[in-house]
Order: C-alpha cells, then sequence, then structure tokens
C-alpha cells in the first residue's frame, strides 16, 4: 500500500507571499528529501560489522508459524512427536541454534507468527522473538502472507517489530516517501574495527515485503515485489556501488548484496535435481505473474544470493545468472512439514580477504549450510554460494547508464564548513525539481488533446519508418518489379495519403523512426521522416527505438530534438520525475468534447515509454526493457489519473481507460498462436531476453486496455492477454525489412465516446482499431473492438467474485502441496474469504476460513470428514453465535470442499493428454529461445514447455503457466456446481441482511 502521497507545490512568482512560500516549501522539501543528520550521523558509525576474525554470519529462521504457546500443536510430525509438541519446540530449536552458530545478525523471513491460531499478535510476536531478544544479538525480520492474520495490520506487525529490543528492522526505508508494503530496508555490514575498510560497507543486505495475497481481481495468488521496491532497491544499489567504488580504498566493483523476504521468485522454478542443492519437495508457490524483480537485481549486479521460505519443505540453493536462489526450509513446529523430515534453519557465513600488508579487506566468499534440528544440529549441505575469485569476469570498460539522477552529496553533518551552503542550495535545487511550474498547472486546465464533437478521437501509429538519407536510400525486401526507383520517399509518399485519408487527432511514431546506421545526419533524417506530420498540422508525438540513436546523435539528443519540432508534444521526460531510465517517458490526457460536463476531465490517457535498445548489463544478452523507475512513474502516473477521474466533478466507478505505446514487445507477446490473435505473426517475438514485470504492472495498474508496439516488422497481431490487448502495428518504412510482396501498413485506433441520459458526451464506450495497407485503395484490414465498457467488467472463473453493498466472497486456486515426484500423499489447502460488516471482523473486516485437507489418497473419504469438523470449527470460530445459519454455512462449505476435490481429480485425469506426441528430449534440462509454458500436476510451471516437464519426470496438467501452484484446470461442469455454491452463499448474506434466520 502506497505511504504517502507526492507531494508537489504550485506556486506563481507575482504572488506577494512567494518569499513565504518559497521558504515554507524548502523547509518541507528538505524534510521529506533530505536524510537526517542523526541518519548521516550513524553513517559514520555502523551498526554491523564483521569480526576480528574477519567473519560475519547471519542465521535465517523462516516460517516459525507461532501462535500461543504450549496451547498450539505441531504439525506434520511422527505420531511419537505428537504428545506434548507445540510452539515451545519451536523456541527450544531456536535457543539451541543462537547457542550452536553465536551469529552476528539473525534473520526472520516472515510467518514469524500465524495469524488464524494467534489470539493476540503482539504477545505471539514477542515470544516467537523471545530467544533473539534475549541473546542480545541483533535482529531483523520482514513479514510473511500470514503474519496479518491475527490483531495487528501489516502496517501494525512491522511497527511492533521495530519497538522490540535488538531489532534493527525498518517499517520502511527513511527518505523513501513512496513505497508499497511494509519492512523494505536495507543494512551496511562495515569492515573489521580498526582496518581501512571499518568505514565502509563491504557487505549490502536489503529486505523487502514480498507482500501477502494480490489485490487485483485478474491476478489470483500471492503478492509480489511492486515496482515502488524495485525502484528503492535499485537506487540504494547504486549508492552503495558509488559508494563502495569511491575514496578512501576505492574498489572495482560493487560490494556484494544479499536479499532477503518470504515469498519465492518465479524464477525458483527453474531448477531441477541436477543444479541444485538440497532437496524440491513441493512446488514452487510464487506469484501467478513476473514481477521482474529478478531482473532487476541481475541489473543492479550486486545481489549474490536470495533467500526465502514460505514453501517449508523446499531447502534447496540453485545459480541461476550469478544469482543463488535459496530456500531456508521449514523451522516452525506449527507451520506445516513433512513428518520425519526435520526442521531445520539455514546460515550464511561472510569471510574477507587478507590484504597485501595482513589487514582485513574486501569479502572473499560467501558460503552457506543448513542445521537440522535433532541430538547433534547435524550441519548439512555446505556450500560456497560466491567467491570474489569466480565472479566473472569484469567489464572491460563502464558503461554508463542514461540515467537523469540528481546526486546528492555526502557532507550531510552540521560539523560539515559549508552546511548552511549545502542546505540552501539543495532546497533551492528540490524546490527547481519538485515545483510544478505554473506553465504546467495552466496547461492541465487547458488540455491539449480532446475528443472531438462527434464524439471520436483517433489515433494513427507509425511503426518502424527506418528512414535515412531520402531518395539515395534504397528499398529492402519488395517484388522485383518495385525495385526500380523506390527509396524512403516511398515511406514520405505512404504517410502523406494516411495522414489525409485517416485525418487522426494524434500521430505516434513508435520508435525507429531513423535508421542510424545509414543516415549520415540524424537532425537531417529525422527533420525528413517526419516532415508529412509537421505539414499537416497534426498534433504528433514520438518514442526512441533501437536503432535511432544508431547516427550523429545520442539518445537524449535524438529526444531534445523530436521536443522542439513543429506540432510534437513529445517530451524527453516527465516533469518532476528526477530519477528515470531512458528517455522519451510521458503520458498525455485526452479531454472530453468541449462543452460538455468531461471538458476538463481526461477520458482516455495515452502512456509513451522508452523501452531502451540493448542490455547493457553482461549476463543479460539481447535488447532492452523497461526499468523500475519508468513503471514506478508510469504506476504514479496510473494512480493519479485514477484519483482524477474518480473525483468530482462527474466522478466516475472505475479508472479511464489508457493506452501504451513504446517498441519493443514485451515477453508476454509469445502467448499467443494462431487461434487466439487478430493479424499474423510471421516472425519470433523480439523481445527482451527477461522479463521486467512491466506487463505485472500494467495489470495491476488496471487502465491500461491495449499496448501498441513495433520492432518485429512481419508481425501486425492483436491478442488478449488479462485484460490488455498487445498489438503490433506491422512494419511502415520501406528501408526497413519486411516481406516481399506483403504490403507496408500502419495501424489506426479509435476511441469513442458515449452518449449520456442527457443526450450529452460522456465516458470511452469503446475502442476499436484496424490497419491500412500501402496499396492502391488504402485498404482497411483486422479490423476489430480492443475494449468495450460493456465487457470490461468480465471476471475470470479462476478467480470468481460475487459482489454486493455487503456481502463479498471471493474464490482463488488452491495452493498445491503435493510431493514432487511422490504420489503417497496429497495435500490442498481452501481458502473461503468472507468480508462483511455483519459479522463485525477485525482487520478491515477480513477473515480466512481454512480448511486443510493432508490425508493419503486411499482415505479421502476421512478428508472429506475431516473437512466438516474444519468448516464445523471455523463457522463456530466466524459467527456470533452458532445457529441455524451457522449450520447451513456449514453444510454449503462441505459441499464446496466435496466438489474442488472431484474437480481436482478431474484436472489431473486430463493432464494425461495434454503432452500427448511428446517424448522424453534426449539432452536435458531444457534451453528455450522463447516461453511456451504449461503446469505440472507438481505445481510448478514448465517454461519451455512439454519437452521441460518431460525432463523432469512430472505430467502435464494443462497448457500455460500455473496459478497459484494449481495443477490444473477445472472441469466447465465444476465451474458450474462451484458458481451455484456461490450464488447460494450470495443469497444466504441477504437473508441474513433481512433478518430472515
Amino acid at each position: 500500500m502506497m505511504m504517502i502521497k507526492n507531494k508537489c507545490i504550485s506556486v506563481s512568482y507575482s504572488d506577494p507571499n512567494f518569499v513565504i512560500v518559497v521558504v515554507a516549501a524548502a523547509a518541507v522539501l528538505l524534510s521529506l528529501c533530505v536524510v537526517p543528520v542523526s541518519a548521516a550521523a550513524a553513517k559514520q558509525e555502523l551498526k554491523l560489522r564483521f569480526g576480528r576474525n574477519g567473519v560475519f554470519k547471519i542465521l535465517q529462521v523462516a516460517d516459525m508459524h507461532y501462535a500461543d504457546g504450549k496451547t498450539t500443536p505441531c504439525e506434520d510430525v511422527l505420531p511419537s512427536q505428537v504428545h506434548g509438541c507445540s510452539d515451545l519446540n519451536t523456541t527450544a530449536f531456536l535457543h539451541r541454534m543462537i547457542s550452536a552458530e553465536k551469529p552476528h545478525l539473525i534473520v526472520f523471513t516472515g510467518d514469524n507468527i500465524y495469524g488464524f491460531d494467534a489470539t493476540d499478535a503482539a504477545k505471539s510476536l514477542n515470544t516467537a522473538f523471545a530467544p533473539a531478544i534475549a541473546s542480545n544479538i541483533p535482529w531483523v525480520a520482514v513479514l510473511g502472507n500470514h503474519d496479518q492474520e491475527s490483531t495487528l495490520s501489516r502496517e501494525g506487525i512491522m511497527k511492533h517489530i521495530v519497538t522490540l529490543k535488538n531489532s534493527l528492522s525498518q517499517v520502511n526505508p527513511l527518505g523513501a516517501q513512496v513505497i508499497d508494503g511494509f519492512g523494505n530496508y536495507d543494512l551496511e555490514i562495515g569492515g573489521v574495527k580498526g582496518t581501512r575498510f571499518e568505514n565502509k560497507s563491504v557487505l549490502n543486505l536489503y529486505f523487502l515485503d514480498s507482500g501477502d495475497y494480490s489485490t487485483v481481481p485478474s491476478i489470483p495468488g500471492y503478492g509480489w515485489i511492486k515496482p515502488s521496491q524495485q525502484f528503492w532497491f535499485e537506487r540504494s544499489s547504486a549508492k552503495h556501488r558509488r559508494e563502495y567504488m569511491s575514496k578512501p580504498e576505492a574498489q572495482k566493483g560493487p560490494a556484494p548484496g544479499l536479499a532477503y523476504f518470504h515469498i519465492p521468485l518465479p524464477e525458483f522454478a527453474s531448477f531441477d535435481s541436477t543444479n541444485f542443492t538440497g532437496v524440491r519437495q513441493e512446488g514452487i508457490s510464487s506469484a501467478s505473474v513476473n514481477s521482474g524483480f529478478f531482473t532487476t537485481m541481475v541489473a543492479a549486479g550486486d545481489v549474490k544470493a536470495v533467500f526465502t521460505g514460505h514453501d517449508h519443505i523446499n531447502d534447496f540453493c540453485g545459480e541461476l545468472t550469478g544469482i543463488q536462489l535459496c530456500y531456508a526450509g521449514g523451522f516452525g513446529y506449527h507451520a506445516y512439514g513433512k513428518a520425519g523430515w526435520k526442521r531445520r534453519a539455514r546460515v550464511v557465513e561472510a569471510t574477507l580477504e587478507k590484504t597485501e600488508k595482513g589487514s582485513w579487506g574486501a569479502v572473499k566468499s560467501i558460503k552457506t549450510w543448513k542445521r537440522l534440528d535433532d541430538g547433534h544440529l547435524t550441519a548439512v549441505d555446505g556450500q560456497v554460494l560466491w567467491s570474489k575469485k569466480s565472479s566473472g569476469n569484469r567489464r572491460k570498460k563502464q558503461i554508463r547508464r542514461e540515467t537523469v539522477a540528481v546526486g546528492l552529496a555526502n557532507p550531510w553533518s552540521q560539523k560539515h564548513p559549508n552546511f548552511v551552503i549545502v542546505v540552501v542550495a539543495v532546497a533551492a535545487v528540490l524546490l527547481s525539481l519538485c515545483v510544478v511550474p505554473v506553465s504546467a498547472a495552466a496547461a492541465k486546465q487547458e488540455l491539449k488533446l480532446r475528443f472531438g464533437r462527434n464524439g471520436e478521437f483517433k489515433v494513427l501509429q507509425v511503426a518502424d519508418m527506418h528512414y535515412a538519407d531520402g531518395k539515395t536510400t534504397p528499398c529492402k525486401d519488395v517484388l522485383p518489379s518495385q525495385v526500380h526507383g523506390c527509396s524512403d520517399l516511398n515511406t514520405t509518399a505512404f504517410l502523406h495519403r494516411l495522414i489525409s485519408a485517416e485525418k487522426p487527432h494524434l500521430i505516434v511514431f513508435t520508435g525507429d523512426n531513423i535508421v542510424g546506421f545509414d543516415a549520415t545526419d540524424a537532425a537531417k533524417s529525422l527533420n525528413t521522416a517526419f516532415a508529412p506530420a509537421i505539414a499537416s498540422n497534426i498534433p504528433w508525438v514520438a518514442v526512441l527505438g533501437n536503432h535511432d540513436q544508431e547516427s550523429t546523435l545520442s539518445r537524449e539528443g535524438i529526444m531534445k530534438h523530436i521536443v522542439t519540432l513543429k506540432n510534437s508534444l513529445s517530451q524527453v521526460n516527465p516533469l518532476g520525475a528526477q530519477v528515470i531510465d531512458g528517455f522519451g517517458n510521458y503520458d498525455l490526457e485526452i479531454g472530453g468534447v468541449k462543452g460538455t460536463r468531461f471538458e476538463n476531465k481526461s477520458v482516455l490517457n495515452l502512456y509513451f515509454l522508452d523501452s531502451g535498445d540493448y542490455s547493457t548489463v553482461p549476463s543479460i544478452p539481447g535488447y532492452g526493457w523497461i526499468k523500475p523507475s519508468q513503471q514506478f512513474w508510469f504506476e504514479r502516473s496510473s494512480a493519479k489519473h485514477r484519483r482524477e477521474y474518480m473525483s468530482k466533478p462527474e466522478a466516475q466507478k472505475g479508472p479511464a481507460p489508457g493506452l501504451a505505446y513504446f517498441h519493443i514487445p514485451l515477453p508476454e507477446f509469445a502467448s499467443f498462436d494462431s487461434t487466439n490473435f487478430t493479424g499474423v505473426r510471421q516472425e519470433g517475438i523480439s523481445s527482451a531476453s527477461v522479463n521486467s514485470g512491466f506487463f505485472t504492472t500494467m495489470v495491476a495498474a488496471g487502465d491500461v486496455k491495449a499496448v501498441f508496439t513495433g520492432h518485429d516488422h512481419i508481425n501486425d497481431f492483436c491478442g488478449e492477454l488479462t485484460g490488455i490487448q498487445l498489438c503490433y502495428a506491422g512494419g511502415f518504412g520501406y528501408h526497413a525489412y519486411g516481406k516481399a510482396g506483403w504490403k507496408r501498413r500502419a495501424r489506426v485506433v479509435e476511441a469513442t465516446l458515449e452518449k449520456t441520459e442527457k443526450g450529452s458526451w460522456g465516458a470511452v464506450k469503446s475502442i476499436k482499431t484496424w490497419k491500412r495497407l500501402d496499396d492502391g485503395h488504402l485498404t482497411a484490414v483486422d479490423g476489430q473492438v480492443l475494449w468495450s465498457k460493456k465487457s470490461s467488467g468480465k471476471i475470470p472463473m479462476h478467480n470468481l467474485s460475487l459482489f454486493s453493498s455487503e456481502f463479498t466472497v471471493l474464490f482463488y486456486a488452491p495452493r498445491d502441496k503435493q510431493s514432487v515426484g511422490s504420489n503417497e500423499f496429497m495435500s490442498w489447502t481452501y481458502n473461503l474469504n468472507l468480508l462483511s460488516p455483519i459479522f463485525k471482523l477485525r482487520l478491515k473486516q477480513k477473515i480466512f476460513a481454512s480448511i486443510s485437507l493432508s490425508l493419503p489418497k486411499s482415505k479421502r473419504h476421512l478428508g472429506l470428514g475431516l473437512g466438516f469438523v474444519c468448516a464445523l470449527i471455523s463457522t463456530i470460530r466466524l459467527m456470533p453465535t452458532f445457529s441455524a445459519t451457522s449450520l447451513l454455512i456449514v453444510i454449503l462449505v462441505f459441499f464446496l470442499v466435496l466438489d474442488v476435490n472431484s474437480q481436482l481429480a478431474q484436472s489431473t485425469r486430463e493432464g494425461d493428454v495434454v503432452c500427448a506426441g511428446f517424448t522424453k528430449p534426449t539432452s536435458c534440462p531444457i534451453n528455450c529461445f522463447r516461453a511456451d509454458p504449461v503446469c505440472g500436476v507438481d505445481g510448478v510451471t514448465y517454461w519451455c514447455g512439454c519437452p521441460d516437464a518431460l525432463c523432469a519426470g512430472v505430467q502435464v496438467a494443462k497448457l500455460g503457466f500455473c496459478e497459484v501452484g494449481s495443477g490444473g484446470a477445472s472441469s466447465l461442469p465444476g465451474q458450474a456446481l462451484l458458481l451455484v455454491h456461490i450464488v447460494w452463499l450470495f443469497l444466504l448474506a441477504f437473508s441474513l441482511l433481512l433478518g430472515v434466520f
């Protein structure tokens, strides 16, 4: 959740109180943006440092699931262990671990308490952390998905943890005014006292809140690390890099880093038994979407290992693209586990190298092992996670990231002789950066673009002109009869004809506007390429591709030139965004029809982003991607548009639709085949080789209805994925590669407004598209509706939600707990969420009734009986008084359990034929150029398809990625029966409200 809204001010320089406003604004901005002196002073004396022996040891404790102590029974232990087993066993194990390892820091990685069974969250937290508190060893904690399910919210949990003795945890980082979640912070580990590294952080630890559950209706399952958190991480990593590579003792590369959070990343599913150390006994229960955080860490370059919990009976470490992805294994006795498989904890130890003078220097290696809760605290699976010698080849030259950044200097101590000057200077800079200029504020009152009197707004997209030197530049990939006399002028003629035929309200050029290698003068080529748009007096904008900068101007230079051209509404970068990657990130608001009640409200928002050119990260080949700083800007811009659109006057019930334009397609463009798109796909999807998570960011924002790209010239399809249309324009330019005989083309998008009850123009009703071919008639093809207001409320069956003003029932996919490679045990968890004022429930009136069945298949009937008993107990806890109403809910929940079990059995049978015709590859593991995911019965997504699953020896349940570990899709009759159950609950709610029971 967002903590504090961004603070920006609009002032007039003619205002008589201008000086007062400036001074006040400076004070506010300093308080918001500048690191406090106390924090800076703390920097001078690092709280944690390596010991005299050159070692720093961390104990990771995952998933204690602590509840009420002695009265809380153990889960999944041997029959001989059941009697007398409780939370106290968890406490005893922690005491023994601390005594045996004597760590310098203890890290608790979430699900520290199990909220459903903890009657007092604060008391449970105090008791759970008691051994760490008593040890006088510094410790920190992050949150899992269960911590907040008792009497404290997630924010309340973190605020309580921060107050406990010896806790170095933080609610959120100092200076980060807008960040999702609670418990995002970092710690610096200094070198040995008395050495030249004593005031330099030689090891950096990052802690993040990976969330609990998705709040986006179209994304089921668990939470993920959001763009605001990734942006903070990226900036923190860059700061540590600068300091470590600066004098004194300037180093040649960044200090190593370690990251700790609760929910594993989707990349944890990349391993099989041949390429990790430890065991994998259950599916990878990551978020059902990729947020791009792994890519962000790889690009940052300092994180060497990630440590998570969540999946209790996994404890492996595997290396991917230079980062070790590690589970700790389940620690707590009230958490699910596997009878006979010991509870465990992970230890990480970093060791320093000796300098030439015999002193302790930088980190030499990082190793790990696990300790089991047996009679000897047996150490297992020792391995080296990283060593300085094997850390890979360094870059031959430092590649400058094209980032606009404000660098704040170090001297924030009041003892600094220039302290006052620095404060005043920074205040002035911050004011110039954060204050919205009067002209910009005034422009808001008069929107530059708006719908026409006919209630329409038309956008012409032109992709990949590849313009060079005009008449002397030959055409590519045309028919032999077209070669003679064909040049850039054909591109110019096509653009003139299109503008004349369509008469768009806006022209959008989506990159590779010029092809730099063949353009002898970039500015001249740009002027000529855009000349038809300039001459038309129609507003136009442009973003960059991967070729624009390959002539005589840099990417920044290209955008700065474009901004100066007549009728261009392009921006080099957004006003107020001081740290953002690339050039050409901005948005435009399209106002309603002049003279209507929507004339000063943006009813359609257009986002333009720089998708980069090529990766600058040695371990990531290929094209660029949209970075966290850009996603953070997009996320905040989208939220701003939503607030304004849903505010008076003419307050709307949801966000205005948005469209996004950039050059390089997202990896999600590879999700389609010929059966589920309109248009053609005649070449591969040349996206970045990594997933940056921008698709997830757009889905979560909820306003973007379609994305438009170029780059792959002979693709021109549109396909819908999770409510967003992903569209190519098709190649436009004649100097660009193409396909002989396949006409050059452009895409047109038209948004249409609805009529209000009074006959005036209102909000956007629909968005449609078609393409125009460069033939004798400018033939229009592939017309389709991309989005309509009437169809925008459909809810996927896998995440069905029934809404009313007083009662809501949400169902989402169960979490698969079947052991990999084992058919002996099956364990499923079903979650029923009840949100209702009539129950007067805590935690924002939200509670989960959980029914867990964990029995051999041969005793499934006992499982159903147990489900009935669990439902009865849960219902008694839920209802104020046990009545006929309670009994009816019990019966309904029981039939729900019965139905879902039948669905799961059906989905397993259906999985037998999904990969029919495939045989196990001769070489494993599989490496694929693009994702073709299938979901295994083990709940694991196999991204390279059936061959990938066959390599792992796993049966495939369904095509597509696994949704929260669900092994297969439900049958249609099963879905129908589920809907009947939900409708019954819905009717029951109204019965309660009307006093029938």
